[in-house]
C-alpha cells in the first residue's frame, strides 16, 4: 500500500534503522528551501511588483497628457 520497505524490515536491526532515518533526513534536506533563498525569491518578486506599478502608472500619465493634448487640439479647431 505504501512506498518503500515495510516497518518490520526496516528496524529489524539499528543498521536498517540508521539507514532509512538517513534516507529520510536526505529528503528533507534537499526539499525544504534554505532561508535566504527563499527571501532572495520574495525580494525579486517585491521589485518586479513595484516595476510594474511603476509602469502602470507612467502608462496612465502619458494616456492623460495625450488626452489633455487632444482636447487641446479639438479647442483650437
Amino acid at each position: 500500500m505504501f512506498f518503500g520497505p515495510r516497518l518490520k524490515t526496516v528496524f529489524a536491526s539499528r543498521w536498517n534503522a540508521l539507514i532509512w532515518s538517513l534516507g529520510i533526513l536526505l529528503t528533507a534536506y534537499c526539499t525544504v528551501p534554505v532561508a535566504d533563498k527563499a527571501r532572495q525569491q520574495q525580494a525579486v518578486k517585491s521589485e518586479v511588483k513595484a516595476s510594474a506599478s511603476d509602469t502602470a502608472d507612467m502608462v496612465e500619465r502619458r494616456r492623460e497628457a495625450f488626452e489633455r493634448e487632444r482636447r487641446l487640439e479639438q479647442a483650437g479647431r
